[in-house]
């Protein structure tokens, strides 16, 4: 019996106990597209990293999410131009996998705001709306990431919104990116006066 001990001990020593600690919880990082729309589901699975921060990393979004208690998140953002790789990074490991080329990427906006906690316009976008946890640089001032994603030919001069009544004259405050624009750049917008929902285009600028 203490041979066999022996000889698995041994064979524990050959692998190394990050390999082996691999073998016992297998990290993955996949993604799932929709070639219609250019909207890529990124699927992160760690089994023994349960309610664990982890950042999601694609272009120029840099989001940070929470595992659940499978130690598993999802996170859907659009398939940027020239960016070939996304990458999953927790504090001491980092994984990587290439993303799919398609022929037409997808106009997006995306914004980051500051206004205040949960902060954000009701889109109407002509494919996809979705929100993240935080924004283009992980931080707790930025819970919400809005992006709208539209057809690849979109004019993205402006962007359709709802405005509720309790953001009517308020000023709207944060970043924005658009996929002509991946830098991320200040946003401003005067909000008018109203009692009731409205729609308006917000000007991007660009």
């Amino acid at each position: 019996m203490s041979r066999s001990i022996g000889l698995i001990l041994g064979a524990l020593g050959l692998i190394g106990p990050a390999a082996f600690a691999q073998e016992l919880c297998p990290e993955t990082l996949s993604v799932q597209h929709d070639q219609v729309t250019g909207i890529a589901l990124l699927s992160v699975s760690s089994p023994c990293r349960p309610y664990t921060p982890v950042e999601i990393m694609l272009g120029p979004f840099v989001i940070s999410e929470e595992t659940s208690d499978r130690g598993g998140v999802q996170v859907p953002l659009p398939l940027v131009e020239g960016v070939s790789e996304v990458r999953a990074r927790f504090e001491d490991s980092v994984l990587g996998m290439p993303l799919p080329l398609i022929e037409n990427y997808p106009a997006f906006v995306a914004f980051d705001w500051d206004t205040a906690p949960g902060f954000g316009f009701d889109l109407v976008a002509g494919l996809a709306v979705f929100e993240t946890v935080a924004g283009f640089v992980a931080s707790e001032d930025a819970p919400r990431l809005q992006i709208a994603v539209f057809s690849p030919d979109h004019d993205l001069s402006s962007v359709p919104v709802k405005i509720l009544p309790k953001q009517c004259g308020r000023m709207a405050e944060g970043r924005l990116i658009t996929s002509r624009q991946p830098e991320p750049q200040p946003l401003r917008a005067q909000l008018p006066e109203c009692d009731e929902t409205i729609r308006l285009d917000l000007p991007l600028g660009g």
